[in-house]
């Protein structure tokens, strides 16, 4: 053997300590690539599941919205009748005041006590 192969060796030897430690580097960036891809994936379901209830709530204001619009039509169209009906000779303003404040139980069965829409199968 001459010289140079020993001497060779000797690198050889010497890379084998850092050869194993980049090893060790890599193994532990695959773990924690590994980890952020299963962290990163429940992150998306969670925001998934999110994006979906404030889309289900929106859907529900809106429903409800729509709801609290058709019942104060059907009111007005009643305050409109009860006006429509109060200049007849048979209506006196006592019976026209009497049919306007009937408005306000039938108000209140609409709505329970916390101010939301309640339905007709409530009462």
């Amino acid at each position: 053997m001459d010289g140079q192969e020993g001497e060779g060796r000797d690198h050889e030897s010497a890379l084998v300590p850092e050869m194993n430690r980049l090893r060790s580097v890599l193994k532990q960036a695959v773990i924690e690539a590994e980890q952020n891809s299963q962290e990163n994936a429940e992150l998306e379901k969670q925001y998934i599941r999110d994006i979906e209830r404030e889309r289900a709530e929106a859907r529900t204001a809106r429903a409800t919205a729509l709801e609290l619009s058709h019942r104060l039509k059907n009111t007005v169209a009643v305050v409109q009748t009860i006006a429509h009906a109060t200049p007849r000779p048979d209506v006196t303003p006592e019976d026209a005041r009497a049919r306007l404040q009937t408005l306000a139980p039938a108000h209140e069965i609409l709505f329970d006590s916390n101010g939301t829409a309640s339905t007709t199968d409530d009462h």
